[in-house]
């Protein structure tokens, strides 16, 4: 008796574990992740991070990533080309991503040239009464992109940016990375 039992264990768990591996709907792909995190309304004001994935690679195009991946660490300046593995979950709730996402292999990590420019949404006013502001100031007067650790140096034209922001008009920021990972303004962008 203890012997069926023993075998009928060991079944069990070898089938589930087999199981796991023929059942699993995963799936492997390449992307390239972006070299700086732009801003999204996830559950919130936040910043994301902006990826690429296999024929949209080396494209203008980038997806904002709602979520994070498992393993990997993104870093302010620096593309990265990985592997990563998607996961199905079995959540079905809006604004949650469909998959767990893992990193299994960073194939390159390219840092770019301290002069490339990028642009990110700071405000948005698309109808009246409808104002979205991803921009923070703390009581230090320092600027930073809302829900982040993202610093932003305005240099010379914090005054503008406040005025702006006050005034509620649709803004992108032209920035520049600069050495302890904040984004440096460059330009304000009506639009």
């Amino acid at each position: 008796m203890k012997k069926v039992l023993f075998l009928l264990v060991i079944s069990i768990i070898l089938n589930s574990c087999n199981g796991d591996n023929n059942n699993d709907d995963s799936r492997i792909e390449s992307w390239r992740i972006n070299h700086y995190q732009n801003t999204v309304i996830f559950l919130d004001y936040t910043a994301a991070i902006q990826y690429q994935t296999d024929d949209s690679i080396g494209t203008e195009d980038y997806i904002s990533l709602y979520g994070g991946i498992n393993g990997f660490e993104f870093e302010n300046g620096f593309i990265q080309d990985i592997i990563v593995k998607l996961k199905p979950n079995d959540l079905s709730i809006a604004d949650i991503p469909p998959y767990e996402i893992t990193l299994i292999k960073v194939l390159a990590k390219t840092q770019i040239s301290p002069d490339t420019t990028f642009k990110i949404r700071l405000t948005r006013n698309i109808i009246p009464e409808s104002f979205e502001n991803w921009v923070f100031v703390d009581e230090d007067n320092n600027y930073s992109i809302i829900n982040s650790f993202i610093r932003i140096d305005c240099e010379s034209l914090c005054n503008e940016l406040s005025t702006k922001i006050n005034n509620q008009e649709q803004l992108t920021g032209v920035f520049t990375h600069g050495t302890d990972g904040e984004y440096i303004l460059k330009e304000i962008i009506n639009e």
